[in-house]
C-alpha cells in the first residue's frame, strides 16, 4: 500500500481535489475572480518545471531530428484531427472543451518520466515538450479559433475565443517562463535545479492541483445552474479521450517502427506524441469559458493508460 501511494499520490490527490472543489463550488466561487493570481500561478509552474529541463538533450536529438519531428507533428496535429473524428458522437456542450484539450502541448513532466520508466529515449520527450509548448503560443489559439468557427456552421451557440488575445497570453504565460528558466540554467542556475529536482517537481504538481481546484469550481457552478452530467456523458468523455490518446500513441509508434527506429526511440515517440499538459489546458479552458472536464479526463486517462503500458514495456 505504501508503494502504491508513493507512486500514485498525485493521481489520488487530483481525484480528491476535483471532487471537493465541485462539491464546495459555492463557497470557493470567489477563487474564480482571482484571474491575476491564476496567471501568476501558471507562470510559476511553467517556470519551475522548465527550470528542471536539461536542454543539453537537444544535442542528442539534433543529430537525428526525425524521431522528435514525428512526435511533435502527431502531438500538434494528429490529436486535433482525431478530436474532430470522435466529435460526431460527442455531447455538444463538452465538444469545445475537447477541442481545447486536443490543441494543448505535450505535458512538461510525465512524458519524459513515463518514457524513462518504460526504458525509452527521454531526449525525444524533452525536445517534444519544449517545441510544442513554445509553438502552442501561436498554433493552439489559431487552431482552436478555426475549429470553433467550423462548428458554428452546424451548431449554435458556440463559444467565442480571441486567437490574438490567447496568443499574447500564452506567450507571456508559457513561452516567457520557459525561456527565462532556460536562461537561468545557462547562467549557472542548473546546479540548484538538478539537485532539488524532486522538490521542484512536487511544487509544480501542487500548482497543478490548485488549477484543478479552480477547474472543479467552474464545473460545480455549472452543475448548480442545472447542467447535468449523466453516466452516458461520462462514458463519452472517458471513451473519447482514451481512444484519441491510444490511437495517437499506436499510430506514432507504428510510423516509427516502419521507419526502423529502435525500440527506445519508438517508446519516446509514442508517449511524447500522445500526452497533453493539464496546466495550460485548464488555463485556456477557463479563459474560453468551456468545460474543463475534457482536459482533466484526458490527463487522468493518459496517466492511468500510460502507467499500464510503461510497466508492461519495462
Amino acid at each position: 500500500m505504501t508503494a502504491f501511494l508513493r507512486r500514485h499520490w498525485f493521481l489520488i490527490l487530483l481525484a480528491i481535489t476535483l471532487l471537493i472543489s465541485i462539491q464546495c463550488a459555492a463557497s470557493l466561487g470567489l477563487l474564480l475572480t482571482w484571474t491575476t493570481g491564476r496567471s501568476l500561478l501558471v507562470f510559476a509552474v511553467m517556470f519551475v518545471t522548465g527550470w528542471t529541463l536539461p536542454l543539453a538533450q537537444l544535442q542528442r536529438v539534433i543529430k537525428r531530428p526525425t524521431a522528435a519531428m514525428i512526435a511533435i507533428a502527431s502531438n500538434l496535429f494528429l490529436v486535433p484531427v482525431l478530436s474532430v473524428v470522435v466529435g460526431w458522437w460527442f455531447e455538444l456542450s463538452f465538444l469545445p472543451g475537447l477541442i481545447v484539450a486536443a490543441w494543448m502541448p505535450c505535458t512538461l513532466a510525465s512524458a519524459a518520466v513515463w518514457t524513462r520508466r518504460a526504458g525509452g529515449d527521454d531526449s525525444i520527450a524533452f525536445v517534444t515538450t519544449v517545441v510544442t509548448n513554445l509553438s502552442c503560443v501561436v498554433v493552439a489559439p489559431i487552431g482552436i479559433a478555426s475549429m470553433f468557427q467550423m462548428l458554428r456552421v452546424t451548431h449554435s451557440p458556440v463559444v467565442e475565443i480571441s486567437a490574438t488575445g490567447q496568443i499574447i497570453k500564452l506567450a507571456l504565460l508559457v513561452a516567457a517562463p520557459l525561456i527565462l528558466a532556460q536562461s537561468l540554467r545557462y547562467w549557472g542556475g542548473s546546479g540548484f535545479a538538478d539537485r532539488h529536482k524532486s522538490l521542484l517537481s512536487v511544487l509544480a504538481q501542487i500548482g497543478i492541483l490548485t488549477m484543478v481546484c479552480l477547474g472543479g469550481v467552474t464545473v460545480g457552478q455549472r452543475l448548480a445552474t442545472g447542467e447535468t452530467i449523466s453516466g452516458w456523458i461520462g462514458c463519452q468523455l472517458v471513451t473519447s479521450v482514451s481512444v484519441i490518446h491510444v490511437v495517437t500513441l499506436i499510430a506514432s509508434i507504428a510510423l516509427a517502427r516502419w521507419l526502423r527506429f529502435d525500440r527506445a526511440a519508438q517508446i519516446g515517440i509514442g508517449f511524447a506524441a500522445s500526452q497533453k499538459t493539464l496546466m495550460v489546458g485548464l488555463q485556456v479552458a477557463i479563459d474560453a469559458g468551456v468545460s474543463v472536464l475534457p482536459i482533466i479526463t484526458y490527463h487522468v486517462a493518459q496517466l492511468v493508460i500510460d502507467t499500464i503500458i510503461a510497466d508492461r514495456w519495462r
